[in-house]
């Protein structure tokens, strides 16, 4: 009660709607012609969380196995 720390829970929230955002902004970046780019700096991100915070390192691990696929099935198809 009248704590100026947030719970964790709170904390956690903030996180997971911030790993959205990331989510959704790497992937426009990636649909807009700049896959590496976006593969660039999703990897930084799950750098950043993948000691402390573990389950939002694998949301951004998903998305960059999902725009790699995306990408190589791409060029292998106007190769």
């Amino acid at each position: 009660m009248g704590e100026s720390t947030p719970s964790r829970i709170e904390r956690g929230d903030r996180l997971d709607a911030l790993t959205t955002l990331l989510i959704e902004a790497l992937r426009a970046l990636a649909q807009s012609g700049r896959p590496q780019d976006a593969n660039r700096l999703a990897g930084r991100a799950w750098a950043a969380l993948r000691r402390d915070e573990p389950r939002q390192a694998q949301r951004i691990n998903g998305l960059m196995h999902k725009i790699s696929h995306t990408y190589e099935s791409q060029g292998a198809s106007h190769a």
